[in-house]
């Protein structure tokens, strides 16, 4: 969805010829207009666009680092609670995960869980 706003955006100022738009500044010289101004232009002709991007590349950015969180625990065969209690113990005990099985073992554990093939009905 942020991918599409800012193609939009994009050919919005590419269509209106922004980049090459000029104005004269207090003393009479003519300038070329900046990227803040093209973002405030843009911010005030379309708001609420502008602002759902600004939403979605700070929701990107949120769930991107989790992500990279849940990845790492994934690959430390970690729990969430393991990972917290192991940082206010010594570094000492921290270091030494019982449970670890290398990194393609831990994803295989992930992603492949172990059944139980005696099943008793």
């Amino acid at each position: 969805m942020a991918g599409v706003i800012a193609a939009f955006l994009l050919q919005v100022v590419l269509l209106s010829h922004m980049m090459h738009a000029a104005y004269k500044d207090s003393d009479g010289h003519e300038q070329l207009v900046g990227i803040v101004f093209i973002i405030q232009h843009l911010f005030l002709t379309f708001p609420r666009i502008v602002f759902a991007l600004g939403f979605l590349l700070m929701l990107t950015l949120l769930l991107g680092g989790y992500t990279c969180f849940v990845c790492h625990l994934c690959v430390t065969n970690q729990t969430t609670n393991e990972w917290y209690k192991a940082r206010s113990l010594s570094s000492s005990s921290a270091s030494a995960r019982t449970y670890s099985r290398g990194i393609m073992g831990n994803l295989r554990e992930v992603f492949q869980p172990y059944r139980s093939c005696n099943k008793k009905r």
